[in-house]
């Protein structure tokens, strides 16, 4: 069915079994998916029905300070609560699916709760992550804490999850983090420095971009499979690295292609590095022996002792 705005505010439709029932004509709705909302009031209802809220059917619509959503709802689609002026909002048991950026821009949102009937989804003190605990999904932005730490456990920081939180000085990223994804802790515009653990693995697009206030990292992670080269995007003041391996290790990782080239380097594997090892030979007695070693940079001199 669809319907849509009368002067009135009401109208009476029929639905594919041919009862007849009334609903709010700001809505309308398809096939039991909400695609669109003309409403101007700040408090919505989503009509009980409803199996999908559509993509962006709410995005601009800064109006909108509260939403609720019935428990007949499955899937939460991209885009659908973007830039509204939301403070809060509960996910239903029946909820399977959240698409990305549903919370994108919602600076006033500080609480999101799910029903904790739900199988795949919960909250904890307020922040969104996946039901067994291993993706942190969205931070809440309007927050005024000027810091986090994310809970161990937590395997991936979830497609924005922490996108424009403005009043974050600090995100504490455990061991055990493997993958920043697309826009992770992008636009965290408090942010002076990062530490990156030495499980991860992977960081994708603007995962920590325009991150403008963002000046030192510490990367532990010595050998990411795979590192965005937009992954810093933006942050444009980055000028020193700590980097927990060697000056070979930094210049054979992806990392270094990602970051400025004129940046502070401080290796915590310094001097030079073996890079071929003394071969085993057998002599004779009285036979002389010559050992090859090979080394790169430059530092302390090295000494064997046989």
């Amino acid at each position: 069915y669809a319907v849509g705005w009368e002067s009135s505010g009401w109208k009476t439709a029929l639905d594919k079994s041919g009862s007849t029932y009334t609903v709010n004509c700001a809505f309308t709705v398809t096939d039991g998916v909400l695609t669109g909302y003309t409403g101007s009031r700040s408090a919505v209802i989503i009509p009980s029905g409803v199996t999908e809220i559509g993509q962006g059917v709410f995005r601009d619509k800064t109006n909108v300070i509260s939403v609720k959503i019935p428990d007949t709802v499955r899937k939460i689609g991209k885009n659908a609560f973007k830039n509204t002026a939301i403070t809060g909002i509960t996910i239903p048991a029946s909820v399977e699916e959240i698409g990305v950026y549903v919370f994108d821009d919602c600076d006033s949102l500080t609480d999101i709760n799910v029903n904790s009937s739900n199988s795949h989804y919960k909250s904890v003190s307020g922040v969104l992550f996946n039901k067994t605990g291993t993706t942190l999904l969205c931070y809440p932005a309007g927050r005024t804490a000027t810091s986090y730490t994310v809970p161990s456990g937590v395997t991936t920081i979830g497609n924005s999850a922490f996108y424009y939180c403005a009043n974050l000085t600090s995100v504490t990223l455990p061991e055990g983090v493997e993958v920043l994804d697309e826009y992770a802790l992008c636009g965290c515009l408090k942010l002076s420095s990062v530490t990156i653990p030495s499980t991860v693995r992977r960081t994708e697009y603007r995962a920590l971009g325009s991150c403008s206030n963002l000046h030192a990292l510490n990367i532990n992670s010595i050998a990411p499979t795979t590192v965005s080269t937009n992954t810093f995007s933006g942050s444009d003041n980055i000028d020193t690295v700590n980097y927990a391996g060697s000056l070979k290790q930094w210049n054979q990782s992806n990392w270094k292609a990602a970051l400025p080239s004129d940046i502070i380097l401080n290796c915590a594997v310094s001097g030079p590095e073996i890079t071929q090892q003394p071969q085993s030979k057998t002599i004779t007695e009285g036979e002389s022996l010559t050992l090859e070693v090979k080394a790169e940079g430059t530092g302390p001199t090295l000494q064997w002792v046989f």
